[in-house]
């Protein structure tokens, strides 16, 4: 599961999903972007967010299950995923989230039950968090990825080049994230 706000979904998201459905083609790769119950500022409405996603790669496989219901918690979603398929279920987590995942809920038992595949940022130092994953007997692999790309960035400087040309038009033609 790869959940996030893809707010809006950039290349960045675009090739952390090639890749791994390049690393695992026998896994089945489920977006989940978080629903508009999820607090985060200039978070756009979920609809725009999912159809970008499909825009972005008709492909994808877009689950709902966070706009259905307040938001709960990256574990609740794994365990309906994981009810829902009947199947081994982990997530994908950027090292930037590591920073957090203190503050997440049920993390102790979150990274302990569901393995993490780990995307590496620019900037963020992967060797802080390692030990205290390894101490808390985490299941992780990690990707490395030089990717400096955010949703945050695009929201902030509006460079087309950062997205899916059918992604910025869908912007544009919404007039989405304008201040």
């Amino acid at each position: 599961m790869y959940g996030g706000s893809f707010n809006p979904p950039t290349k960045a998201h675009q090739t952390i999903i090639e890749t791994i459905k390049q690393l695992f083609p026998r896994d089945q790769l489920l977006i989940v972007p978080v629903g508009n119950h999820y607090h985060k500022q200039s978070l756009i409405g979920y609809h725009h967010r999912k159809h970008m996603l499909q825009l972005m790669d008709p492909s994808l496989e877009v689950l709902d299950i966070e706009q259905k219901v307040p938001f709960l918690g990256t574990i609740h979603t794994l365990k309906t995923i994981k009810e829902m398929t009947k199947q081994q279920v982990g997530f994908v987590v950027g090292s930037d989230q590591l920073k957090d995942i203190e503050s997440w809920i049920e993390y102790k038992t979150l990274i302990k039950t569901y393995p993490m595949l780990i995307i590496t940022r620019p900037n963020y130092d992967l060797s802080l968090y390692v030990k205290k994953l390894h101490d808390l007997h985490a299941t992780y692999q990690i990707i490395h990825m030089h990717l400096d790309i955010s949703s945050t960035q695009f929201r902030r400087i509006k460079d087309e080049k950062l997205l899916h040309p059918d992604v910025f038009k869908y912007i544009k033609k919404h007039q989405l994230f304008e201040e």
